[in-house]
């Protein structure tokens, strides 16, 4: 790690990084508006809400295959409460076709964990009685697939091994960071959501026992126990860029709290999310927290002034709903 041309490749890659991030905080509207909710309209009954890299698709592929449950597959991900809310005839057409026979309809849209409180509020109001599904991932696992997509997704490219210093660089941005604090976010869906509609599972677990996790999911929805025909494909990782001790040490440090803090709320982690502690010479620590964190200091500090940005541009609070009887019309 380290060079003139390792630093202006990461100098490069902050531009774009913040690039994306100006143009997707631009994007949300920032229009005042009445939402009239047809009384008959049918919303989602469940939302699988995230977290990101965490096993939320493979999730929506076997509950896909439930008689009893419409989960959409496409689009994959709807990204409606966590971006523009003037679609909402949009979002409310997938859930208004062909599932009528259907007990429970739903949608899972990862990015929604992280949304900001507003938009929380706002998904209270239109959807009160919706239960939440959350798969948790081991948080140094979790961490580093997000940067190894979202390297990928801004390269254009399948990562290599040269790309790990990029990848380390990541782990300390707070577009990483703000997704893997589980516990500040699952406070802040407490805040309007009751834990009872909370159902919480753990990616390890779904993957090792998967129906055994998905027996208690169905109580947790009221539908019928089911066994799915096929299980799908397990793609995680796909870059095949393991993670490095160096980043295993960070991660570590930075998230040891985090299963004590769950363990407050009654959340009690896997046994797989133990790790031997990583060792490393002083001389690979000072180098990893130098390359990580003074990198990232100016990024992170831009990214929490988009994100204020963002939210105000969520005027949330002050839209109101009303129920509304549609007229279909009638003979003379």
């Amino acid at each position: 790690m380290g060079g003139a041309e390792d630093i202006s490749e990461c100098f490069a890659l902050r531009i774009d990084y913040a690039h994306y991030t100006y143009y997707e905080i631009m994007s949300y509207t920032s229009q005042k508006a009445t939402l009239k909710i047809p009384i008959n309209t049918r919303l989602p009954d469940f939302v699988i809400i995230g977290a990101q890299r965490s096993g939320s698709a493979f999730l929506q592929a076997l509950l896909h295959q439930h008689p009893q449950i419409h989960i959409l597959d496409s689009p994959k991900e709807m990204h409606f409460f966590n971006r523009s809310v003037d679609r909402f005839d949009d979002y409310t057409a997938f859930f208004n076709t062909t599932i009528a026979d259907k007990k429970m309809v739903g949608e899972r849209s990862p990015n929604y964990f992280d949304m900001p409180k507003a938009r929380i509020e706002y998904m209270k109001k239109v959807l009160p009685d919706a239960k939440l599904v959350v798969v948790l991932r081991e948080p140094i696992t979790r961490a580093w697939s997000h940067a190894l997509m979202e390297l990928s997704n801004y390269q254009h490219k399948r990562l290599t091994k040269r790309d790990t210093k990029n990848a380390l660089l990541h782990i300390g941005s707070i577009r990483n960071t703000s997704r893997t604090d589980y516990v500040t976010l699952l406070s802040n869906w407490l805040v309007h959501y009751d834990r009872s509609q909370i159902f919480i599972l753990f990616q390890e677990e779904l993957m090792r026992q998967p129906t055994s996790v998905l027996k208690k999911l169905y109580a947790f929805l009221v539908v019928k126990d089911w066994l799915p025909d096929t299980i799908p494909e397990q793609k995680f990782n796909q870059h095949r860029l393991s993670i490095p001790r160096t980043a295993i040490w960070f991660l570590q440090r930075r998230y040891r709290h985090l299963p004590e803090q769950l363990q407050a709320l009654n959340i009690y982690i896997p046994k797989s999310w133990q790790r031997r502690e990583a060792q490393l010479p002083l001389w690979r620590k000072c180098q990893a927290w130098l390359w990580i964190v003074p990198r990232n200091w100016l990024f992170n500090w831009t990214y929490a002034l988009y994100k204020k940005r963002k939210e105000d541009r969520m005027p949330v609070p002050e839209v109101k709903f009303e129920k509304v009887e549609v007229d279909m019309g009638h003979e003379s």
